[in-house]
């Protein structure tokens, strides 16, 4: 059981667009400042455009319940590549517009993800908030790039009716993966035994009044094409759409002892946090705790400590969302899944049914 893989099937849970738009948000929690207002298309500078991109994710989040805030990563030269990383974090991507981001600093295991096609080759401008720019690359689009320590956002900025309605994505996928379209709108990226490498958070859209602008992701081959429909209705440019790339479910986890025994305390990230209730999330969940803790003391009644992650994911993340962290005991005793369950995630402890 320490190497369970994610089947290949669509990832459960009740991720819906508004708690999904405050996750987008998360990755962004500096508000715009009174920044110069957006020009007309062909006028405006990387600050405008890292502005109008700070706008519209401050109005994603004012609109929906938020679980915390992460800060911003700042992107920096680096050679010919732009980069942000710390401890937790790290994101490479080409100082032209024509190339791919990476997430996550191990090639092997990174998702990597090519910038929309460019018809013009622009030079990277990096902001005073650490957003990387490429201005006027794409017709009448702008790419603004931003990272935190939970992903990567790739927005772009639809200036003008001239602007394409669609961006594709082209997905570098391990061999034999492929991608899975959610019933939930956002896409999963899995591996050739279906284990999940990360994926695209469902889409939004929002043009420079707040209004939301429908917008949808397609799977084509390796590529996911995100449908901006801006020309459909009256809208006010600029259009932002921002496909958020993640790759964890464990932000963080920590031994603690008590006269019972030890617990780990594992703190999720954001996306697992938003996609409460998914089982088959849960799986993944405890196959990267165990991956990344199995050699700092996750060794012990691994199957009881496995059921009580994944309950936590079904359960606790829907009644207690903003929980700082599901506690794992590796004393309580090693039951079934479903008396995990009817044990509120607690085994030994006050059961729902008799």
């Amino acid at each position: 059981m320490k190497n369970n893989r994610l089947v290949s099937k669509r990832i459960e849970g009740n991720f819906n667009f508004a708690r999904c738009a405050a996750a987008v948000a998360l990755l962004s929690v500096s508000a715009c400042s009174g920044g110069a207002e957006w020009q007309s298309p062909g006028e405006a500078s990387a600050e405008q455009v890292a502005d109008s991109v700070n706008r519209a994710t401050l109005q994603i989040s004012q609109r929906s319940a938020q679980l915390n805030l992460n800060s911003r990563v700042p992107f920096s030269r680096r050679a010919d590549r732009m980069q942000a990383s710390n401890e937790a974090l790290f994101v490479s991507l080409p100082s032209f517009n024509r190339g791919r981001v990476q997430l996550g600093a191990d090639p092997s295991a990174a998702l990597v993800v090519a910038l929309p096609d460019a018809d013009v080759e622009r030079e990277a401008e990096v902001t005073a908030d650490g957003t990387v720019v490429f201005t006027a690359g794409i017709a009448a689009t702008d790419v603004a790039v931003q990272a935190s320590e939970e992903g990567v956002r790739i927005h772009t900025v639809s200036n003008s009716v001239e602007s394409p309605v669609e961006f594709a994505y082209e997905v570098e996928l391990p061999s034999g993966g492929k991608l899975d379209l959610l019933e939930n709108g956002g896409v999963a990226v899995l591996d050739a035994q279906g284990g999940l490498r990360g994926g695209f958070a469902p889409p939004w859209a929002l043009d420079r009044a707040n209004h939301s602008v429908p917008t949808h992701y397609e799977v084509r081959g390796a590529s996911v094409v995100q449908v901006v429909q801006h020309r459909d209705g009256a809208v006010q440019y600029p259009v932002v759409a921002d496909p958020w790339l993640w790759k964890d479910l464990i932000s963080s986890a920590s031994w603690a002892s008590s006269s019972q025994g030890w617990t780990l305390k594992v703190v999720p990230t954001t996306w697992a946090r938003l996609n409460a209730g998914g089982y088959a999330v849960g799986v993944a969940g405890w196959d990267e705790l165990y991956s990344k803790y199995k050699n700092r003391g996750l060794n012990t009644n691994l199957d009881g400590m496995r059921d009580q992650f994944i309950c936590h994911q079904q359960i606790v993340a829907i009644r207690s969302p903003n929980k700082p962290s599901w506690n794992l005991d590796e004393w309580r005793p090693n039951v079934s899944y479903l008396a995990t369950v009817n044990a509120q995630c607690n085994p030994g402890g006050s059961s729902i049914f008799d």
